[in-house]
């Protein structure tokens, strides 16, 4: 964006700079600095994409008829492959970059039109990139197949996936007040993962200043509330929950096990005193992640139906999709290389998946090192080389190890779940993107002035995609681990 005095910056050029070279930039460090495109594979050729945010992929089970042994014989009769089709929708996420300034004076402030819109862009794949990493672990409360909100609920509002938190006992007291913050554990679950015993870490995905919508059961009907985090206090944990102060108390009668969701509401609506709170409407959805649907890791190895398909350990007929939950019952125990090997094992020999990368949060990586270190074990850590991406904040490290089944690369997200390691077979995983992050510009032009405000601009983004995974088989997880950092 040169200036030598006399150029103007007009309108056209700003499109052409967000368009051209902003968006495409945002886009490649996005997908860098989620490890979900860094280390999994690229199943976009493999969907076939339907109409609407439908799409479909199918799974080949190899033919295991047409060889026979002997001297002599006919020969056998040949065998033949089946294929399964599974459909899933792809979700759609749409972002918009809001900036302001004088257009009068546009002409002469080159610098200062660079500053708005570069930390416009910056806000926008921040937001957009901490959903991918949370959604790419997921929360689902699925497995019984019926999409409940919570336990006690019978209506299908709301998603099952995409929850960053759920409540622990809200009574007329747990209200997000300073004075009574609210209880909030994790939607990820202990034990099998079927039960209703949440892990207490609900503070790993929020952060002060997140808008939240939090759906819930109130006064015999289904609500939404929309909230403004104000402060996340971690030292509860020991009891079961993290204490999470809001902007606006909840009322009183907020049902525990209700869901909550990353939220953009309308301005002003996190801040309503309403002791009612507001009737769940397509409105309120559309400003929530509820009805987002990007699966993650949880999906694949909790929801009794996945991509459309049951699951052979919850009724359905085929063993090919199922999953691998290595648990004690929600009570932690030390961490062993039995554990992980034995997953690695039964993934191996009872599922037929190989799985070559072990995900875990940075304490469960200090549970790692520790037994490496305390049992003279043979272990090979080394950092592998990421390559230069200029511009990028990895959140992320990954090291190898050997193990007694070979060498696996292991992934430190602070992203991932506490007191459990994921196991996954990268090549047959990872996501398939319908349209990659770019302007929405089939009305005109991308950037445009807001109709209500003087000088205030902004440009439509989207991207629509889904992770997916061939089968369940390809993810596995050892839970109930002792881990004694905790941070987030």
């Amino acid at each position: 964006m040169a200036y030598n005095g006399s150029a103007v910056i007009n309108l056209d050029k700003i499109n052409d700079i967000l368009t051209t070279f902003y968006i495409p930039r945002m886009f490649e460090q996005i997908k860098v600095e989620n490890p979900g495109y860094e280390f999994f594979k690229d199943m976009s050729a493999l969907v076939n994409w339907g109409p609407g945010n439908t799409a479909t992929f199918a799974t080949r089970k190899k033919a295991k008829r047409a060889v026979v042994g002997g001297t002599s014989g006919r020969l056998p009769i040949g065998g033949a492959a089946t294929y399964a089709t599974h459909t899933f929708d792809y979700t759609i996420f749409r972002v918009l970059i809001n900036f302001m300034w004088d257009a009068q004076m546009k002409a002469g402030h080159e610098r200062y039109i660079k500053n708005l819109i570069d930390q416009s862009m910056t806000d926008a794949k921040q937001e957009f990139l901490r959903r991918m990493n949370v959604y790419l672990y997921g929360g689902s409360l699925a497995y019984d197949g019926s999409n409940d909100v919570q336990s006690n609920m019978d209506d299908k509002t709301f998603g099952a996936s995409n929850l960053v938190a759920t409540l622990y006992a809200p009574s007329d007291t747990a209200n997000g007040s300073s004075a009574e913050p609210l209880q909030v554990q994790s939607c990820w679950r202990s034990g099998n993962g079927t039960s209703d015993a949440f892990s207490a870490h609900g503070g790993l995905w929020l952060q002060p200043g997140d808008f939240v919508a939090i759906a819930t059961k109130h006064s015999g009907a289904d609500k939404i509330f929309f909230r403004k985090v104000d402060k996340v206090d971690r030292s509860t944990y020991s009891s079961g929950y993290a204490s999470v102060t809001l902007n606006t108390a909840l009322p009183g009668g907020v049902t525990a096990g209700s869901h909550i969701y990353y939220a953009a509401p309308a301005e002003g609506s996190d801040t309503t005193t309403s002791l009612t709170g507001s009737a769940i409407t397509t409105a309120d959805i559309e400003l929530a992640d509820s009805n987002a649907k990007l699966l993650g890791m949880a999906n694949a190895l909790f929801d009794k139906t996945y991509l459309g398909t049951t699951r052979s350990d919850a009724g359905g007929s085929d063993d090919y999709w199922k999953s691998l939950v290595k648990h004690n019952s929600g009570t932690n125990r030390a961490l062993s290389f039995e554990l992980i090997d034995s997953l690695l094992l039964e993934l191996n020999q009872q599922l037929f998946s190989r799985a070559d990368l072990a995900v875990m949060n940075p304490g469960m990586w200090h549970e790692f090192l520790s037994l490496s270190e305390a049992n003279h074990a043979f272990f090979n850590q080394k950092t592998l080389p990421i390559g230069h991406q200029p511009g990028t904040n990895l959140r992320y490290t990954v090291a190898t190890a050997t193990m007694g089944q070979g060498d696996l690369k292991i992934l430190i997200d602070q992203y991932c779940p506490h007191e459990r390691i994921i196991m996954c077979n990268t090549d047959e995983m990872g996501y398939a993107t319908a349209q990659s992050m770019g302007e929405a510009n089939e009305d005109g032009r991308f950037l445009r002035s807001s109709s209500t405000t003087y000088d205030e601009w902004h440009g439509w983004l989207r991207w629509g995609g889904q992770f997916l995974t061939y089968s369940p088989a390809n993810v596995g997880v050892v839970q109930d681990i002792t881990q004694d950092l905790i941070v987030l």
